[in-house]
């Protein structure tokens, strides 16, 4: 069949997984595979292989009987219809069902009782309430899950008889109690009662288990345990977390002589009895989120043989030294703590692992010592804002670039620079001008220049002012929107940033759009590029241009409501903060105080005349600058002045490490470290992560900035005329641009956004330094990872599409003749993003249905495209920072559209949040009834549980939709889309076709509500349900249809009353 394999020993496909006897073959990638198979499909790839694992996920079910006869284990995921258990009677071999997840409001079905071989059965979240009395017939069940379901009448009496049961799982099940018989059950070794109101104290019954070997009380109510806990002599495992026991640890705790895990997380701990320290076979320990702040008690030193122990949030100032001790420990975390150095005690665990040291906000240092742990390998420094050795470049590299720094730190240190100044702001606010003047101690203004130093800057200029003995490295980036994608290309996050407003445009501004407009326009929409993808930047320096052009009047009430107007609009934002789910986005750091957002040392007034706030200023950088001045092994500065001497733009890394390594001995290892180390510092570019890319080393900047200009230009079409004057034909891949193709190519680049491969080679070769064959892919992989442009899905076209340069969609919607329509919104809060994100979103789509059988039709404003048999509709509004993504289908095709509509939405959040990651994000999905009857306030879920915002942690075998449907009409079975079966949902938008058509006496196709015109001059009848039919006919309507007729065609559908 062609199909792909998705791990050694299993299948995947859309809807059925399996696993088969006879699988063997290496993994491969099955993002794509097919949606289901045909029992003949099946047949076809077993050959004589049988099968015997399978979950299912699709309607209808193979058929068991022919495909899967030696069947041993099986999931039926979200089932729907009882009737389906009826096909598992013929599997006599089978051991493991799990039916979790179903919805068995009527009671477990009695047509699983035949299953007499079942070992393993998992009902979890089945909405049951009781169990049926025939359960004890399952005489060889050893595994019984039943959690989440309630059992707030106590637990089925019929559980104590299963005599072979060695796994109860009963979390999340309303218990208060267990019954007596439960001791019945003697050779049960796990049993799970977590998250249960026990407040009243542990049941006895549950010491009376005496071959336990796993016991998970979390989440209890407990405050105490029983004495007889310790005739649980074989218990390994223990989870005590989230109870309360402030008047200390359970003395029980420490009789379990057998205790290898105990997990007292959330206790409400300050210490641990000194009797604990018996418990010399304990290997996994949990302390987290329990006050230690006086120091850890010294009993923990007596666990010789613990691999595993969790300190977060521990409110922990360092270690004791008798931690020390622990010889064996591979796992510690120490997180979210008070630690301000690396406790030297570290250095002695020499079989330490994984260390984690995040966000312990007052840590200032590590030390060599970590070169002392020789078994390391995950050393984590997340949220450290303070860390100044290792310099935070490194640190975020990982555990090896920091040994390997503190390696090279022993031949010597030298101090360097590791930020820019950034210096933003709209076109004509005097960006360059500012640069030139610090540069030059005097008042320049780029007004005043020859040409071609007067042109204003286009994409990037990148420039080192020296100062006396000390220098800062400015980045001035262009001022307009059609430049913008630079920032994503270089900014980090270690920058020091300006922002210049011109005074005399913003009282102009003020005057037409309002001042509260006006600052978001001129001040917080240059902040979003910085401050959404580094939320951590230090706040901005405010420099307020153009003074001369303003009386001082005029000037200083101005520069007032500016201020005013700028903290209202961070307060704004922060309360929109306050109000969502912060989990998901990542706060702006300098948006957090209850002050000014500018205090006044950092804000600078100049005008066409040198004056003291250029010098101010000056100071004012360097001195902020000292904060970024780093330590580095005197290596890495030797390899940055070899870099300095390299004459081209860019070259390869094994060009570089050539010479590093002639000069200096550096290897391989050490140059990943110390190039990476510039690129975040934003000294170079260097995408190590970038297949295509990870082999060049950008030195000049600007060389991957110009590719900026080759696509993009503000001056209308003076550059085409320009290029014009100077064309030569020009051939690549066997394909040659003559005078006339050129004129067609250009026209239709600037009408659609359409640049065909050779036009782009033959501009990328002139105009940057990308001059040679090889290196121009290497400028098309640029252009392409960071989805500037999208390539043809068509090949033989040798086309790109650049979608900013294409024109928009009228409507978010599309007006289709399918049957019906998802819809979902995601919504940016916070500062706007930028137009360019928007534009990536659209191409990061393209990549996901890339297929050369879809037809895409790109826009400037988003995407539409027909996959199969449904169209997938992406649009977006950069300005009311909404996105709109929707999938139009046929009856037949919604498991299809379910998780082509699931993919977009999460693959379009995933892309934010990894890229824009102070965008506090919303999803809103739309009730697919209220869509299909046109209400034009339909019914939502926001951020449903299927999205990567859901505040809940869904079942990873989760995939139906939570129930989406309106309560104005009865068909909620129906829409809880996608395990129902598309027969019920095919007849009842058969019925509501007919019906509608009957009434307005006109028989037509029926397309999507959404569109104005669906039907024909009637929209007073579109989402009619019975009882409006009934009314439209007694208000006059046509009568040839009766009422119990229109009844009928409702009632038929299974969906609708009266």
């Amino acid at each position: 069949m062609g199909q792909k394999r998705l791990r050694t020993t299993e299948l995947e496909y859309r809807g059925i997984w399996y696993r088969h006897t006879g699988d063997d073959i290496p993994p491969e990638n099955s993002d794509r595979l097919p949606h289901r198979l045909t029992n003949e499909d099946i047949l076809e790839e077993l050959g004589e292989n049988f099968i015997t694992h399978m979950i299912v996920r699709c309607v209808p079910f193979p058929d068991f009987s022919q495909v899967a006869p030696k069947l041993t284990h099986l999931t039926l995921c979200d089932l729907l219809e009882e009737s389906f258990l009826l096909r598992l009677n013929t599997l006599t071999e089978l051991k493991s069902l799990d039916l979790s997840y179903s919805s068995f409001y009527q009671g477990l079905p009695s047509s699983i009782s035949q299953l007499r071989s079942l070992e393993s059965l998992n009902l979890s979240n089945c909405h049951l309430r009781d169990l049926p009395p025939w359960l004890n017939t399952f005489t060889r069940l050893k595994e019984l899950n039943l959690s989440e379901n309630s059992l707030s009448d106590g637990l089925p009496e019929v559980v104590s008889q299963l005599n072979l049961l060695e796994s109860l799982e009963l979390s999340f099940c309303s218990l208060t109690g267990l019954p007596t018989t439960l001791k019945a059950l003697t050779r049960l070794k796990v049993l799970n009662l977590s998250a249960n109101p026990l407040s009243d104290g542990l049941p006895e019954v549950v010491s009376q288990l005496n071959l336990l070997e796993s016991l998970n009380l979390c989440y209890c109510e407990l405050t105490g345990l029983p004495a007889t806990l310790n005739t649980l002599t074989k218990l390994k495992e223990l989870d005590l977390s989230r109870n309360s026991f402030t008047d200390g640890l359970p003395e029980v705790v420490s009789q379990l002589n057998l205790l290898e895990s105990l997990n007292l997380r959330h206790c409400k701990l300050t210490g641990l009895p000194a009797t604990l320290n018996t418990r010399t076979r304990l290997k996994e320990l949990d302390l987290s989120y329990n006050s230690f702040s006086d120091g850890l008690l010294e009993v923990i030193s007596h666990f010789n043989s613990l691999e595993s122990l969790n300190l977060s949030h521990c409110e922990l100032t360092g270690l004791p030294a008798i931690v020390g001790k622990l010889k064996m420990l591979k796992n510690l975390n120490l997180s979210f703590n008070e630690i301000d150095k690396l406790p030297p005690v570290v250095g002695e665990l020499k079989e330490l692992v994984t260390l984690d040291i995040s966000f312990n906000n007052k840590l200032i240092a590590l030390s060599s010592q970590i070169l002392s742990l020789s078994n390391l390998r995950d050393l984590w420094l997340i949220g450290c804002d303070s860390l100044q050795n290792p310099p935070e470049n490194v640190a975020q590299q990982g555990c090896s670039a920091i040994q390997q720094y503190y390696k090279d730190l022993a031949g010597g240190k030298e101090k360097m620079m590791s930020a820019t100044v950034a210096v933003i702001g709209k076109s004509r606010s005097g960006k360059t001008s500012l640069i030139k003047t610090m540069q030059n101690g005097s008042r320049i203004l780029t007004e005043n220049l020859s040409s071609p130093e007067r042109i204003s800057t286009k994409v990037f200029n990148f420039e080192k002012v020296s100062f006396d003995e000390r220098s800062l490295y400015f980045t001035d980036f262009g001022g307009q929107e059609i430049y913008h994608h630079a920032y994503r290309l270089t900014l980090r996050e270690n920058c020091i940033p300006v922002i210049v407003v011109n005074m005399h445009m913003f009282v102009e501004e003020s005057n037409k759009v309002g001042p509260k407009e006006s600052v978001r326009a001129l001040f917080f929409d240059w902040m979003a590029h910085l401050y959404i993808a580094h939320p951590n930047m230090l706040p901005p320096a405010l420099v307020l241009t153009h003074k001369d052009l303003l009386d001082e009047e005029k000037f200083e009430a101005g520069k007032t409501k500016l201020l005013q107007y700028c903290n209202e609009v961070r307060d704004e934002i922060r309360d929109e903060e306050n109000r969502l789910e912060e989990a998901n986005f990542c706060r702006i750091k300098s948006f957090g105080a209850d002050t000014d957002l500018f205090t006044p040392e950092w804000i600078f007034e100049v005008g066409r005349e040198y004056s003291d706030e250029f010098t101010r200023l000056r100071d004012q950088l360097l001195e902020q600058s000292q904060r970024y001045v780093m330590e580095v092994p005197r290596l890495w500065k030797q390899v940055e002045d070899v870099k300095s001497t390299l004459k081209s733009d860019f070259t390869t890394f094994e060009s570089l490490l050539d010479k590093v390594h002639e000069s200096h001995g550096v290897v391989k290892k050490q140059l990943e470290v110390i190039i990476k180390y510039m690129h975040l510092s934003g000294k170079l570019l260097w995408y190590n992560d970038i297949e295509g890319l990870d082999q060049h080393v950008f030195h000049k900047i600007s060389a991957v900035t110009d590719l900026l200009n080759v696509l993009y230009d503000h001056d209308g079409d003076s550059k085409w005329d320009k290029r014009r004057e100077n064309f030569k034909s020009f051939k690549v891949q066997n394909v040659t641009l003559v005078e006339e193709e050129f004129e067609e190519s250009v026209s239709q680049f600037k009408a659609k956004g359409v640049i065909s491969l050779v036009l782009l080679a033959y501009l990328i070769k002139t105009e940057t330094a990308f001059t040679k064959d090889d290196e121009q892919r290497v400028a098309l992989t640029i252009l392409s990872e960071f989805r500037i442009l999208f390539g043809s899905l068509l090949p033989v076209d040798s086309k790109f599409i650049v979608p900013h340069f294409a024109q928009g969609f009228q409507s978010t919607l599309p007006t289709t003749k399918l049957d019906l329509q998802f819809q979902t919104d995601i919504l940016c809060k916070g500062l706007a993003l930028p137009q360019y994100a928007f534009h990536e979103l659209t191409v990061r789509l393209l990549e996901l249905y890339s297929d050369p059988y879809n037809t895409p039709v790109v826009k400037h404003n988003g995407v539409s495209i027909a996959v199969d048999n449904s169209q997938v509709h992406f649009t977006h509004d950069a300005k009311a920072g909404k996105i709109t993504a929707s999938v139009a289908f046929n009856v037949e095709e919604f498991h299809k559209a379910w998780n082509y509509l699931k993919d977009i939405v999460n693959v379009a959040i995933k892309h934010l949040r990894e890229i824009w990651r102070a965008t506090p994000l919303v999803c809103i999905f739309y009730c697919a009834h209220c869509s299909l009857t046109g209400q034009q306030h339909p019914e939502k879920v926001v951020n449903p549980s299927w999205s990567l915002l859901s505040r809940a942690q869904p079942d990873p075998r989760e995939r139906k939709m939570r129930s989406i449907v309106c309560t104005g009409e009865s068909v909620s079975s129906v829409f809880k889309f996608p395990k129902d079966e598309k027969r019920k949902l095919k007849e009842y938008v058969s019925a509501k076709q007919t019906a509608t058509a009957s009434v307005s006496g006109i028989i037509q196709p029926y397309t999507t509500p959404s569109c104005s015109s669906a039907f024909n001059g009637s929209p007073d009848l579109i989402g009619l349900s019975f009882v409006d039919v009934c009314k439209a006919i007694s208000d006059g309507s046509p009568t040839h249809t009766n009422k119990t007729e229109i009844k009928d065609l409702f009632d038929n559908t299974d969906v609708a009353s009266t």
